[in-house]
Parts: C-alpha cells; structure tokens; sequence
C-alpha cells in the first residue's frame, strides 16, 4: 500500500498520515497509530447478510446478491436526500451521513419505507428486496467513491 492508498481507504489525508509515521516510505508490517480526532472515520453496519459478489464494475462498491426476499438496514445514521432511478443499477435510496453519501441500489426493492428527508437510525429497515436480485452499495466521500468495507463495525 501508499499513503495515498491508506488515505482513500481509511479516509484519513495523507498529510495525518505521514505525520504519525517515522519513515519516508511504507513498509509491511508497519503500524500507524492515530489519534481518534485525526480521523473522519465512518462507522456502518453491512446492510443485509447475503452473498457478496466479485464487481464487475470499475467504481469501488459492495454487491449483494439476495438468497430470499430480504430486508435491506440503512448501513449509517443520516438523512435521505433522495430516492430516484441509478441507470444501470436500478432505484437507489441516497442517505447522507457527515459529508458522506452512501447509495443503495436493487432492481428488484419490492417495498421502500422511508421518503425523501426521513431520518435513519443505523441498522433501521429502510427496504425489501426480492430473492435473487442484486444490491449494489456504494460511499461516496469528498466527490471519490470509496470502498464501504473498510469502515464497518460490529452490529
């Protein structure tokens, strides 16, 4: 990995990094401890126990692939601003969390319960999806997509 790597993955600047790390360049093994007001750290819970399946698409992202007709949880606490057609993904429900956007998209959302302005709590229902269709999840951060996995913490 790169400081600039670490920085998208973790949401930390490169900047907080270097300084909290001795040595001009990375090496394995190495640890860099941060002081919890260093970071804008994110924390989600998955929003559905499913198969996780490889992307076939070149933005970073989760896709979920339903086994049964399943609940979909609000991954983070926030707001959403909006629910509206994601071409190529399907309807989308946009939740805003701190300067964040995370995204959920299914083609097949059977029911949606929330409307545009409703106040999420973390792990709340916010949606079904019917059996064997995809939910694609996305983290949008400072106008870059990021990858969700990296800020989950146990339910």
């Amino acid at each position: 990995d790169s400081f600039f790597s670490l920085s998208r993955k973790f949401n930390v600047s490169v900047d907080v990094l270097k300084a909290n790390y001795p040595y001009a360049t990375l090496y394995a093994g190495s640890l860099i401890t941060l002081k919890p007001e260093e970071t804008n750290q994110i924390l989600m819970s998955e929003p559905l126990k499913g198969l996780k399946t490889p992307s076939r698409f070149s933005i970073p992202g989760i896709h979920y692939k339903t086994q049964k007709n399943t609940a979909i949880a609000s991954p983070l606490e926030g707001e959403v601003i909006g629910i509206r057609h994601l071409k190529g993904f399907g309807r989308a429900v946009f939740i805003k969390h701190k300067g964040a956007l995370a995204i959920l998209a299914s083609k097949g959302y059977e029911n949606i319960f929330v409307s545009y302005g409703y106040q999420l709590k973390r792990e709340q229902n916010l949606a079904t999806v019917r059996k064997g269709y995809f939910v694609h999840f996305f983290l949008l951060k400072n106008n870059s997509f990021i990858s969700p996995e990296s800020f989950f913490v146990g339910g």
